[in-house]
């Protein structure tokens, strides 16, 4: 270090020492009471400054406390979906439990907001915040008991809550607008005062010296950093998601309304993942969360200039891209779905997520920035039902939408209504023609015609999960009917009742046939289960192996259009196989076929497997089948499906026989 240097260095460390020291003559020697009085107004300036930081402060952990109650009042939301949706197939206590631990954190963490909160009105509204959840805790009582009273009518169960769930998502919202507005009240306040006591120190500091003027500006300044920055911080809490930091839905449509207000064309782009849930589910919400982090990450990355991304709710987000060419939309969509679509490697798992697009336009597709979303959102459905990539939103889209919710209410009323009617096939020995049993067929009463037909009802009701109801309702009433058969001597007749893969799901199936027989006194064995083929099914799915220790007859039915192989029936270990009606058709006059049912009757006798025709139309078909060895089979040569009393009547012969 030269001599130049520190000569300079010692000279500006003796001009400050000689300044402190003229400060501080400067003070001592000062008139005492302009020196009093600037002395008790910074006091009193400080701690009026503090009283205001700290109060800055308390909203600022207010706001992340109500960020926390609506993050896990939107987990117990989620906890409850899942609760309602798996209840059937997983241990309904746990799920249970699992909810009301989520529910006893969300009302933790009210009780929390109660003891931090002390300002009066504030206090009031979280007491209303925690009356509202203490109604939803009764109301998800209730609904739980109206879940199990309407055997799992889980849609009536959730519409009980559905309201009252939002009650307190509107109150923490109120609550953090109000927090919002007195932060920005107390900060205009903070300032005026703040500026008043400036003025105040100035001129006291001005009578004693000049450079305590500057100390105490410099301490103000500091302050008003202090606050701005709280300030800025508490309104980007306001604004944005805690969890993936993209902003929030509120935010979301305040930007659209202004686009809108101004008369700015945009695009509103709804992403909705269809799996998360299940990956929750399977390995749990953390992971579930740094996937949802993780799709944030990958939306900002390719989210173009002057656009905003956006969480709305669950597993949902929003994106709003400026007017462009549709192409030019088209193929972001695309990029959007292929990024989406690509692995996540997140906590040692490799996660494969299913986005779903759809895109609504400012222009065409509604006046208000509801109207905006809620197409999105319809574009968005569309997809999941075509499977594909992007969707834009157009008008007949709506009206599929509601035709088919009001399909889905009619089903679900006809079956409230008990409104099924249950139509019967005779099931026939080839040999004596002698019934032997029948096929339990659903048919609709009451609804629309288009409606009535299985092939629209029952793949609607699986699509809705209303295929449970609706088999039980099935199941109760086929086997009902049997009983009071038996009762009338017919004691060697069996039901065959068709069973939905996705019934197969439900863990309680084999314990509600079992009941049922035990109450209407039905051997196991007259019951025939039976599967569809062409839906695969395992063989050592853990309800169909329940049904087996039951000792009910499984029975695979349509056998020969779907995944027939010799695995398949090892697997299935069926007591009967069904030959699907496309096999008898022409049997007569096609020698492939005839050597087909050859070699599978030659099968079914090596592996004690029965045997039954399906679609015989003709005495040539019955001849032709008897001969290669099938002993029972059904068709319109014997009878069309028919109503209870004319199945009877069918019967009449045998019933006279037995009595």
């Amino acid at each position: 270090m030269s001599k130049t240097s520190t000569s300079q260095r010692q000279k500006v460390h003796t001009q400050k020492m000689q300044g402190q020291s003229a400060y501080f003559w400067l003070v001592i020697l000062g008139p005492l009471l302009p020196l009093a009085l600037a002395i008790g107004s910074m006091f009193w300036s400080t701690s009026h400054l503090d009283a205001q930081h700290d109060l800055l402060e308390q909203r600022l952990e207010h706001s992340k406390l109500l960020s926390e109650l609506n993050s896990s009042l939107e987990n117990q939301v989620q906890a409850w979906n899942t609760y309602l949706l798996y209840s059937e197939s997983v241990d309904e206590s746990l799920l249970w439990q699992n909810f009301k631990q989520q529910e006893t954190k969300t009302f933790e963490l009210g009780q929390q907001l109660l003891v931090w909160v002390n300002q009066p009105e504030t206090n009031e509204q979280v007491r209303e915040i925690i009356y509202s959840l203490e109604v939803l805790r009764v109301a998800y009582q209730e609904a739980r008991n109206i879940y199990w009273q309407s055997q799992h009518d889980y849609l009536s169960a959730d519409n009980h809550v559905k309201n009252i769930e939002d009650t307190p998502t509107f109150l923490i919202n109120d609550l953090m607008n109000m927090i919002s507005r007195d932060a920005i009240d107390q900060s205009l306040a903070l300032q005026q005062n703040a500026w008043r006591s400036m003025v105040w120190i100035c001129l006291a500091l001005l009578m004693v010296t000049g450079g305590f003027v500057v100390l105490s500006g410099g301490l103000v300044r500091r302050w008003f950093q202090r606050q701005v920055q709280d300030q800025a911080h508490i309104n980007w809490l306001l604004d944005h998601d805690y969890l993936t930091r993209l902003n929030n839905r509120n935010s979301f449509i305040e930007q659209a309304e202004k686009k809108l207000s101004r008369g700015r064309p945009f695009y509103i782009v709804h992403i909705s993942i269809s799996n998360l849930k299940h990956t929750a589910k399977i390995h749990g919400h953390s992971i579930a969360e740094s996937l949802l982090q993780a799709i944030a990450e990958r939306l900002l990355k390719l989210l173009p200039e002057r656009a905003l991304a956006a969480r709305s709710i669950g597993t949902d987000f929003l994106l709003l891209l400026p007017e462009r060419q549709v192409k030019e939309v088209d193929d972001f969509g695309y990029r959007l779905m292929q990024e989406l679509s690509a692995a996540y490697n997140v906590q040692g798992f490799r996660h494969e997520l299913r986005p779903y697009i759809g895109i609504s336009y400012s222009v065409t597709d509604g006046k208000t920035v509801n109207e905006l979303l809620q197409a999105a959102d319809i574009a968005t459905v569309q997809t999941r039902q075509q499977e594909t990539a992007i969707q834009h939103y157009h008008p007949a889209l709506s009206k599929e939408i509601q035709d088919k919710h009001a399909q889905v209410q009619a089903l679900q009323d006809a079956i409230g209504r008990s409104a099924v009617e249950i139509i019967y096939q005779p099931k026939v020995c080839l040999q004596s023609r002698r019934i032997v049993g029948f096929e339990a067929l659903s048919r609709l009463q009451g609804v629309d015609k288009t409606l009535q037909s299985p092939v629209v009802f029952i793949p609607l009701a699986e699509e809705t999960g209303l295929i449970k109801p609706l088999g039980y309702l099935v199941l109760l009433k086929a086997i009902k009917q049997l009983a009071q058969w038996r009762d009338k001597g017919q004691l060697e007749l069996s039901m065959a009742i068709n069973l939905s893969p996705l019934q197969l799901d439900d863990e309680k199936l084999p314990y509600y046939i079992k009941q049922l027989c035990q109450r209407y006194g039905i051997p196991p064995q007259r019951v025939e289960l039976e599967l569809t083929e062409s839906n695969f099914v395992q063989g050592q799915h853990p309800t169909l192996n329940r049904l087996r220790e039951f000792g009910f007859k499984l029975s695979v039915d349509d056998f020969g259009v779907g995944y027939s192989n010799l695995g398949y029936m090892v697997s299935l270990q069926p007591q009967q196989i069904k030959i699907d009606r496309s096999f008898v058709c022409n049997l007569e006059e096609d020698v492939n076929k005839q050597a087909v049912v050859n070699a599978l009757t030659t099968l079914a006798a090596g592996m004690d497997i029965q045997l039954v025709a399906e679609g015989i139309e003709s005495e040539t078909q019955l001849e032709l089948l008897r001969r290669m060895g099938i002993h029972v089979g059904q068709g319109y040569l014997f009878s069309r499906p028919v109503a209870s009393r004319e199945a009877e009547l069918l019967m009449q012969p045998a019933i006279a026989e037995a009595g």
